[in-house]
C-alpha cells in the first residue's frame, strides 16, 4: 500500500482528531481554547457545517451618495517668538539679526507668515518661520508676527515684543548668525 492510498486515511484521521475544540476560562479570567478538555470546558463541534446566506438587497430606487469629506478648518493655537526674546538687546554694527517664529500647529499649506517691524510689514510675506532682519537702526523696535491665509486674511497674530538694537561693545566679538 503506497503513500497515495494512505493519504485519504491520514486526512480522515486528522480531521476527526481536530474536530473538537474546548473553551474554558481559568481562575485568572484568561480564556483558553484547546483540543483537550479541561474542567468546566465547553465543547465546540467543528464537524457541523453552518451555512449562512446574506440577505438579498435591492438597489433599485436607491441613490448612493459618495461620502462628503469635510475640510477641517485649521485654527492656529498660538504664534510666538522663539528668537529674539522680548526686551532682548541685540548688538550688531549692521543692524542684523535672526527672527524665529513658533507656530502651533505647523504652518498650513498656502498660509504664510508676515513680520511687522515697528508696525510696518518687513519685506515680503514668506512661507517659512525664519526671517533675517538687516539694516535695522539703533534703538527700540517692536515686532509682531502674524499668519496670513491664502485669501490674504490675518488669521492669527503674536503678542508684540520689543527689542533693542545697539552697536557692539568695544572688544566684542561679532556673532555670525
Amino acid at each position: 500500500m503506497g503513500f497515495k492510498s494512505l493519504f485519504p486515511l491520514i486526512l480522515l484521521a486528522s480531521s476527526s482528531l481536530y474536530a473538537e475544540i474546548y473553551k474554558w476560562t481559568d481562575d485568572n479570567g484568561t480564556v483558553h481554547f484547546s483540543d483537550k478538555s479541561a474542567p468546566g470546558a465547553i465543547k465546540f463541534d467543528l464537524n457541523e457545517s453552518k451555512v449562512v446566506s446574506s440577505p438579498k438587497v435591492s438597489l433599485e430606487n436607491t441613490s448612493i451618495d459618495t461620502p462628503k469629506v469635510l475640510k477641517k478648518k485649521i485654527e492656529y493655537k498660538q504664534i510666538y517668538f522663539i528668537e529674539p526674546k522680548a526686551n532682548e538687546t541685540i548688538r550688531d554694527a549692521e543692524g542684523c539679526f535672526s527672527v524665529k517664529i513658533g507656530l502651533e500647529p505647523y504652518l498650513k499649506n498656502g498660509d504664510e507668515i508676515q513680520l511687522l517691524v515697528d508696525g510696518s510689514p518687513y519685506e515680503q510675506i514668506i512661507s517659512s518661520n525664519n526671517f533675517t532682519i538687516k539694516g535695522l537702526a539703533r534703538g527700540l523696535h517692536t515686532l509682531i508676527a502674524r499668519v496670513i491665509n491664502n485669501k490674504g486674511v490675518v488669521v492669527k497674530s503674536s503678542h508684540t515684543i520689543q527689542v533693542y538694537m545697539m552697536p557692539p561693545k568695544i572688544g566684542m566679538v561679532h556673532k555670525v548668525n
